[in-house]
């Protein structure tokens, strides 16, 4: 749009092709994010198993199925063989010969390769 530069004459040739652009690129965003959004709520409302104590006065521990979005820092979860679990988790102990489990982690990376993790001996 300068004078002296612009092989226009200063006139904005390539303004609205640009905010065609822009447009459509925005309308896309909203549409994606808002199927995500979707889709992360459903996530969010799975089922997983929740490990706690009984009540106050006793060692024992229970078992409690809750959603996904409920799971606080700190909490313990139990995951089966085969099961979807929250990405965020810390391997205490396995089942598994050498406390070890696979993790497919397509969900995050697109990858569709097993992972291994294994447990600390510690735990």
């Amino acid at each position: 749009m300068i004078k002296p530069i612009s092989i226009t004459s200063g006139s904005p040739t390539n303004l609205p092709p640009l905010l065609f652009l822009m447009t459509v690129s925005m309308i896309k965003d909203y549409f994606e994010d808002r199927r995500r959004r979707k889709s992360d709520k459903i996530e969010n409302l799975r089922n997983t198993i929740l490990i706690g104590p009984q009540c106050q006065t006793s060692n024992e521990l229970n078992e409690q199925e809750i959603p996904w979005h409920m799971i606080k820092t700190g909490q313990l979860v139990k995951i089966k063989k085969n099961e979807f679990f929250p990405s965020d988790l810390i391997l205490l102990s396995s089942s598994a010969p050498k406390n070890m489990c696979f993790i497919e982690t397509k969900g995050l990376d697109g990858e569709t390769n097993l992972k291994h993790k294994i447990a600390p001996k510690e735990l």
